[in-house]
C-alpha cells in the first residue's frame, strides 16, 4: 500500500482549506522538514487521527481518543474566525493505492459549533468515510469495511514497528527484556504455526497415552491395582507438566535476571566508583569550607589586631620618635627653668627636715642631720633658721600649669611601646605566614576537588548518590532473582527426573498386568503422536534458528550499511538462541566479546536494523507499506541520522519521514545519492507580534526541488 497524499483542512495549526494543505508522496523517501515548533509532527499526528481517531497528547505522553480531545482538534485561527452561532470543522484526507491499483480515501472528520460565550461544543466522536475510486467517481464503502480497509492500509501487527515517533523507539525494542526480540520474530513471521503445532501435537499425545492407560486398565486382571496405577499417572503426568512449565518460566525468569543484571555491571562498577568519588569530593569540599572560614576570620581578624593587638604601633614609629626628641628637648627646658627657680633653696625636698624638726634643732642648737653643733649666733644656727624660709618660698610653683607628669607618663608609654614593636613585627609575620598557608591549602584542595569534579562529569548531588545506590540495590535485587531462579531450575529438574522415572516405572507395571485385548490402534496412535510432537518440536527449534540466522545476517547488513559514516566502534549483532527458545540479542567485538559502553546513537540504530530486518523480510512489508516515522533520528548523531535514511532510501519501497534534518541547502546536499520521493519544508508564521496565542497562526509549506 503505497501513501500518495495527506490532506488537512483547520486541522491543529494547519488552519485554511485543503487546497492550502495538500501534501502529495510517491515511492522513495519522502521527508516534511521543519524546525522544532514549526508543527511538523502535528501531520504525524494527521496520519494516525485519520486512522486510528486518536492523537497523542505532547504534554501528558499519551494517545487520547477524539472523545477527549475533542474542538482542540480545530485549529486556533480557524476557532478565532469563525462566528458565534456558526460551526468549523477539522478535516484529515488519506489516499493510498494498493499493490493491485486500487486507490482509496479515508477521510476524518470532526466539527464543533461556537457557543455566544465564545466557547464551543462538539460531538464525543468523529466521523469517519472510507472511499474506493472507480474509473469515474468514488464508491463510499459501507463501514462494516472499515477495519478490513485500514488494516489493508497498514496492518495492525505492524503499526508500531512502521508507524512511529523517535521518542518511542526504545519502546519498540528493549533489548534488557531477553524475549522481546523473540516475542517481535513470533509476531512478525509464521513461527506461530509451529507453536500451534506443537501444542496440538502435545494435547495429541497426551490424549493419546491417556487412552492407552485407560485401555490397559480395562484390560487388568488386577483392576484394583491397574485403576491406583492409572490415577496415578495422570496424577503425576500432570505434575510433570507443571514442572516443566515451571521450569520453563524459571529459565525465563533467570535469563530476565541475568540479562538485567549484566546489563546493569557497567552501570554497578561507575556506581561504585562514584559513590566513591562522592564521598571524597565531600569530604574535600568540607575541608575547603573549613580553611576558607578560618581564612575569612582570620583576615577579619587582622582589623580588630590594629587595636587588641596594638598592630598599628608598626606604623608610629616615625612618630613615637618625634615625641621622643620633643619630649627631651622639653624636659630639658623644664629642668633648666626650674634649677633657675629654685638655685637659692636647698636641694633637699620641701618638707625634709619638717618645721617641728627644725625648731627642735634651733631651741637644741645642734643639727639632727650631720650631729654637729649650731650654736645661737653661728653660721650654722642661721642655716638651720633659713630652712623655715623654704618651706614658705616652696609654696611658689615654677610653673602655672605643669604637664610634665603627664608628658613624663607618655614618654614611659613610648618606651614600652619600643620593646613592644619587636613582639609585634614577629606576631604579624606569623599571623601572615598563617594566612598563606591557608591559602596554598584551600588552593590545593581546590585542586583536588577540580580533579575529583573531572572524574564526575556532571558533577554529583544527592539525586545523583541516590540513583547510584538505586542501581547497586537493582543489581542485588536481580542477581538474588538469578540466583533464586537457578535454584528453582535445579529443583525442577530432580523432580522432573524424579517423575518421568516414576512414570516409566508405573507405565511398566500398568503394561505388565494388561491383558492381551489391548487394540493396536491404541498403542499406535500413543507411539505415533509422541513421535509426532518431537517433530513439531524439532520443526519449530530449525525453523526458528533460521530465522534467526537469516535475520542476524540482514540486520548486520543494514547496521553496517547505516553506520558506514561514522569513525567509532560499532561492534556488530549477534543474536543467541537459548534452551527457553527466546533469542537473545547482543552488541559484540570481531572476536565475539561482548562490547559495553555503546553509545545511544549505535543502540537506536541497532534497534532500528533489527525491525528493518524483519520488516524486510521473507514477507516483503517493506516493498508493502509504508513506513511513516516522525523525528526518527533526535537522538541519534548526523552522521548516525545519515546511515538511517540510507538504509530507508535503499530498503523500504516508500517511506514518508518528518524532520528538522536537512533545514538548509547544504544540508540536503547529502540526500543526493538516495532515492528520494516528495521533499516539503513547513513554516509557521504569525500575523502579528503576539505570541501568548496561535489565533492568528499560519503554517505554509513549500515542495522543495533537490
Amino acid at each position: 500500500m503505497i501513501v500518495e497524499g495527506l490532506q488537512l483542512k483547520n486541522f491543529q495549526c494547519y488552519a485554511g482549506e485543503i487546497e492550502e494543505n495538500t501534501f502529495r508522496f510517491t515511492r522513495g523517501l519522502n521527508l516534511i522538514i521543519g524546525e522544532n515548533g514549526s508543527g511538523k509532527s502535528k501531520i504525524w499526528d494527521a496520519f494516525y487521527w485519520v486512522l486510528y481517531d486518536e492523537i497523542f497528547q505532547s504534554d501528558q505522553r499519551e494517545f487520547v481518543r477524539t472523545s477527549v480531545y475533542k474542538e482542540q482538534l480545530i485549529a486556533d485561527k480557524a476557532k478565532y474566525e469563525c462566528d458565534r452561532g456558526e460551526s468549523v470543522d477539522a478535516k484529515v484526507i488519506l489516499t493510498a493505492r494498493t499493490s493491485t491499483n486500487k486507490v482509496y480515501k479515508v477521510t476524518r472528520v470532526y466539527k464543533a459549533t461556537k457557543m455566544e460565550d465564545g466557547s464551543f461544543v462538539g460531538s464525543d466522536r468523529s466521523n469517519l468515510i472510507i472511499e474506493e475510486k472507480k474509473s469515474t467517481r468514488w464508491e463510499t464503502l459501507t463501514p462494516d469495511r472499515h477495519e478490513s480497509i485500514i488494516d489493508t492500509i497498514i496492518p495492525s501487527h505492524l503499526r508500531k514497528y512502521m508507524w512511529f515517533q523517535g521518542e518511542h523507539i526504545n519502546q519498540l525494542m528493549d533489548l534488557r527484556d531477553k524475549s522481546a526480540l523473540s516475542n517481535v520474530i513470533e509476531l512478525l513471521s509464521d513461527i506461530k504455526t509451529y507453536n500451534s503445532l506443537i501444542e496440538i501435537t502435545k494435547n495429541g499425545s497426551r490424549d493419546a497415552t491417556r487412552a492407552l492407560q485407560s485401555a490397559r486398565r480395562s484390560s487388568s486382571q488386577d483392576s484394583s491395582k491397574a485403576s491406583d496405577l492409572d490415577r496415578s499417572l495422570i496424577v503425576n503426568n500432570d505434575l510433570l507438566a507443571r514442572r516443566v512449565t515451571q521450569q520453563d518460566k524459571s529459565k525465563q525468569e533467570r535469563q530476565t535476571a541475568e540479562g538485567l543484571r549484566d546489563d546493569l555491571l557497567i552501570q554497578v562498577d561507575t556506581a561504585r566508583e562514584r559513590r566513591g568519588l562522592a564521598g571524597e569530593l565531600k569530604q574535600v569540599e568540607g575541608e575547603i569550607s573549613s580553611l576558607s572560614r578560618d581564612f575569612d576570620l582570620k583576615i577579619e581578624a587582622i582589623s580588630k589586631n590594629l587595636i587588641t593587638r596594638q598592630w598599628v604601633l608598626m606604623h608610629c614609629e616615625s612618630s613615637l620618635k618625634k615625641f621622643e626628641d620633643r619630649y627631651s628637648e622639653f624636659d630639658r627646658r623644664c629642668h633648666d627653668y626650674k634649677k633657675s627657680f629654685d638655685n637659692d633653696v636647698s636641694p633637699l625636698p620641701v618638707d625634709i627636715p619638717r618645721p617641728v624638726d627644725i625648731r627642735q634643732m634651733l631651741s637644741a642648737e645642734v643639727c639632727m642631720v650631720c650631729g654637729r653643733d649650731a650654736k645661737q649666733g653661728t653660721s650654722e644656727h642661721h642655716h638651720i633658721a633659713e630652712l623655715l624660709n623654704r618651706i614658705d618660698k616652696a609654696k611658689e610653683e615654677p610653673f602655672l600649669n605643669d604637664t610634665q607628669p603627664y608628658l613624663s607618663g607618655l614618654y614611659r608609654t613610648t618606651l614600652e611601646h619600643a620593646i613592644k614593636r619587636k613582639e609585634i613585627r614577629s606576631d604579624i609575620s606569623s599571623e601572615y605566614e598563617a594566612i598563606s598557608d591557608l591559602r596554598a591549602k584551600i588552593d590545593r584542595k581546590n585542586q583536588d576537588k577540580k580533579s575529583l569534579l573531572n572524574q564526575l562529569p556532571g558533577g554529583v548531588d544527592q539525586q545523583d548518590l541516590s540513583s547510584g545506590e538505586s542501581i547497586l540495590n537493582q543489581f542485588n535485587m536481580h542477581d538474588r532473582r538469578a540466583q533464586d531462579a537457578e535454584r528453582e531450575i535445579r529443583e525442577c529438574e530432580e523432580a522432573i527426573k524424579n517423575l518421568r522415572a516414576l512414570i516409566a516405572k508405573e507405565g511398566e507395571e500398568l503394561a505388565g498386568i494388561a491383558g492381551a485385548g489391548i487394540p493396536l490402534e491404541k498403542i499406535v496412535a500413543a507411539e505415533v503422536w509422541e513421535k509426532l510432537l518431537d517433530v513439531a518440536e524439532d520443526a519449530r527449534r530449525r525453523v526458528f534458528q533460521g530465522i534467526v540466522d537469516d535475520l542476524e545476517l540482514r540486520a548486520n547488513e543494514i547496521f553496517s550499511d547505516m553506520t558506514a559514516r561514522t569513525n567509532s566502534i560499532t561492534g556488530r549483532l549477534r543474536l543467541e538462541v537459548t534452551a527457553a527458545n527466546t533469542c537473545i540479542p547482543k552488541i559484540v567485538d570481531s572476536a565475539g566479546n561482548t562490547l559495553a559502553g555503546s553509545n545511544d546513537s549505535n543502540i537506536i540504530l541497532i534497534k532500528l536494523a533489527l525491525i528493518m530486518a524483519v520488516l524486510t523480510a521473507k514477507q516483503k512489508w517493506s516493498e508493502n507499506y509504508a513506513l511513516i516515522a516522525d523525528a526518527p533520528t533526535s537522538k541519534m548523531a548526523e552522521n548516525y541520522s545519515d546511515g538511517f535514511y540510507a538504509a530507508l532510501s535503499a530498503n523500504f519501497e516508500q517511506s514518508i519521514v518528518v524532520t528538522y534534518d536537512f533545514l538548509d541547502d547544504e544540508g540536503r546536499q547529502r540526500l543526493k545519492d538516495l532515492h528520494i520521493g516528495e521533499v516539503y519544508l513547513i513554516k509557521s508564521s504569525h500575523g502579528s507580534e503576539e505570541r501568548e496565542s496561535r489565533h492568528d497562526l499560519k503554517v505554509t509549506r513549500e515542495r522543495v526541488t533537490l
